[in-house]
């Protein structure tokens, strides 16, 4: 029997060598079977079966295998060693650091093999391209016309109150122009100034009408009529939205850019000590001119002209009840406790809470005096001191701090919404339980007007001594740190006895805080703070 022989062939070689193979011991093969149930096929790859016999080279391949690969080592070797001495002389050749660079990827453009493998055409096909990720949008910002930098929000809510000399600037309707710049090289832009030499004389004659019409030609005619006021050389611009971007739902300083959102807030800042120093109940035309005059003082501190648009006075006037709220909040969480009043179901308490509110509220009201028994030291009870700790000389940031000379002395309208702010949230245990009510305006206004009437009324006795007492009251508040009155038809007038007790009562001090003792009482309950 003959040995079948196969055929080995070298890479490099053309010549072949026979090498005989055993006898075939395979068994016969057997008939075909029905196809039976699909077995369950396991999730891991099948490994590959080696369908032959592992090629081996021959004894002159893998002598020159061996002699290309100790060829490259030296190569290599060479390479490395001149690599090392440029980079020791700090000289990277472009090319030897292109090639030696590891932390770039590497392109496999072009690295495809052309020729299929031996033996595996028509297995190996290539993978189709993967889609790419679409490339992520740019966030579009839009760039300050000019190059200016983006002013930021502290430095635009921490610059000082304007002086008088600004706010008369800023109360007059337009403001002076600028003179106009001629340039003199062009004839026709020159001044012309008319002399007398230059006027026209009237000829010697005895003709009334010529005379009259000699003096029409020297005079330039003019119209009873004004000139209209001299127009902004800049137009104010609109406000401009983040990103670029009109914003939707209610409106936000933070919808806006840097710099005009900045304004906002500054606007914001200026109309609350507006409510606080000139009106806590403003009627249409009062509120319109105070958002108005609020939003000149924000473009003035950024040098901004921004055009005040219907969505960003909504925001100004938005704070209007947030200040008025904030007082309110302040006496909540301590008229319990100045006045000795307990939530309790029992009946003798409840009682005893409405017998201290009817005291305090019957005419005339005695709940802002220091003693409310011997209604003694108007509007100095010591909740007045606290709650103004809590709501306006908190830090350093508060209205009442960085606007001093809005708060210092302590004005009026402020004072009367403090007073209204009490009564009504004494009113709330009126019934000898708290029932909370919602503070709203049309409940606070006949209030407000009443005790500003009082208030006034108490600071003409005695002018003087009233203005100390109230920079007095403002440094005692400051002291524990880490305008124009709304027109309302009130009639109120202090009594005959109030008038003459309140009258002793201010002839006897003179309003300075050094010269006068304060009640030991006080001093404790400030201490505790």
């Amino acid at each position: 029997m003959v040995r079948p022989q196969t055929i080995v062939s070298d890479d490099e070689d053309s010549d072949f060598e026979y090498a005989d193979q055993p006898p075939s011991t395979a068994p016969a093969k057997a008939p075909a079977k029905a196809p039976g149930k699909p077995k369950a096929t396991s999730t891991k790859a099948a490994e590959p079966v080696a369908t032959g016999r592992i090629r081996k080279p021959s004894q002159k391949q893998a002598a020159m295998n061996k002699e290309n690969h100790e060829d490259l080592a030296r190569a290599n070797a060479r390479l490395r060693k001149e690599l090392k001495a440029f980079k020791n002389a700090g000289i990277v050749p472009q090319g030897v650091a292109d090639n030696d660079d590891d932390d770039e990827f590497e392109s496999e453009d072009g690295m495809e093999d052309d020729e299929p493998g031996i033996g595996a055409s028509g297995r190996i096909r290539p993978l189709q391209d993967l889609p790419q990720p679409p490339e992520k949008p740019a966030r579009l910002r839009r760039r300050v016309p000019g190059g200016k930098k983006v002013a930021k929000v502290r430095s635009l809510l921490s610059a000082p109150e304007p002086t008088p000399e600004q706010m008369q600037l800023d109360s007059q309707p337009t403001p002076p122009s600028s003179p106009r710049r001629l340039d003199t090289q062009d004839p026709e832009q020159e001044p012309i100034v008319a002399t007398d030499d230059d006027m026209p004389t009237a000829p010697p004659t005895s003709s009334p009408s010529a005379a009259a019409a000699a003096r029409r030609g020297k005079r330039p005619a003019t119209s009873d009529a004004e000139a209209p006021p001299a127009k902004r050389s800049k137009d104010a611009r609109q406000p401009r939205f983040r990103d670029g971007v009109p914003p939707t739902g209610k409106p936000k300083a933070s919808q806006y850019d840097a710099t005009d959102g900045a304004v906002i807030l500054r606007a914001c800042q200026t109309f609350s000590c507006k409510v606080l120093s000139v009106t806590a109940v403003p009627d249409d035309d009062k509120l319109a001119e105070m958002v108005k005059a609020s939003w000149k003082d924000g473009c003035r501190v950024a040098r901004e002209r921004v055009a005040l648009t219907h969505s960003v006075r909504k925001i100004i006037e938005a704070r209007l009840p947030q200040v008025r709220g904030k007082v309110v909040d302040a006496f909540r969480s301590l008229v319990s406790v100045c006045f000795e009043l307990e939530r309790s179901k029992s009946p003798t308490v409840i009682e005893a809470n409405k017998k201290i509110v009817e005291d305090l509220l019957r005419e005339p009201m005695s709940f802002h005096y220091k003693d409310t028994e011997t209604r003694t030291g108007f509007g100095e009870n010591k909740i007045f001191v606290q709650a103004r700790r809590l709501a306006h000389f908190r830090a350093a940031e508060s209205l009442a701090i960085r606007y001093p000379s809005t708060f210092n002395p302590l004005p009026i309208p402020f004072l009367a919404l403090e007073f209204a702010a009490l009564e009504f949230v004494l009113r709330q245990w009126k019934t000898g339980t708290y029932v909370e009510k919602k503070f709203i305006e049309k409940d606070i206004r006949p209030l407000y007007a009443t005790h500003l009437a009082k208030i006034t009324a108490w600071t003409k006795i005695n002018l003087d001594t009233t203005l100390k007492l109230r920079q007095k009251w403002y440094t005692r508040a400051s002291a524990t740190l880490e305008g124009e009155q709304p027109v309302v038809a009130v009639s109120v007038s202090l009594g005959a006895e109030e008038e003459a007790a309140l009258r002793a009562q201010l002839e006897s001090r003179t309003g300075d805080t050094d010269s006068e003792k304060e009640n030991d009482d006080e001093n404790d309950d400030e201490d505790a703070q």
